[in-house]
């Protein structure tokens, strides 16, 4: 009538929001999270919405093969090449640091933490 979608505005914005939020860890029931989608009527909205596309990825250092963390940063030198804190610790001689694929020399101090959001 008069052009209305046959769902409300509100239907449709709720939906996109909880799709976005919905994922397969958090729509579990054994789940740690506290999560509104393990509520009934949440479950009931979100039930035929697709799961939102999340992934999650990780950094491994070339020369430990460790993944980068908070404990084991990422460390970049000065010709851009990053690797993990604790790896460029067991390359350091002298206080220099030689870098594995240019093998240009730096010192230590001349690498700087790398925040990744």
């Amino acid at each position: 009538m008069f052009s209305l979608p046959p769902t409300s505005f509100l239907d449709l914005a709720l939906q996109a929001g909880i799709s976005a939020l919905k994922t397969r860890t958090v729509s579990e029931k054994n789940s740690l999270q506290r999560s509104p989608f393990l509520t009934e009527e949440f479950e009931t909205l979100s039930r035929n919405l697709p799961y939102s596309s999340q992934s999650q990825s990780s950094i491994v250092c070339r020369i430990l093969g460790k993944v980068m963390d908070d404990v084991n940063p990422p460390m970049a030198l000065p010709n851009g090449q990053v690797y993990s804190q604790q790896g460029l610790m067991t390359i350091v001689s002298n206080g220099q640091v030689k870098c594995p694929v240019t093998g240009e020399t730096f010192p230590y101090e001349r690498a700087t933490k790398v925040f990744v959001l």
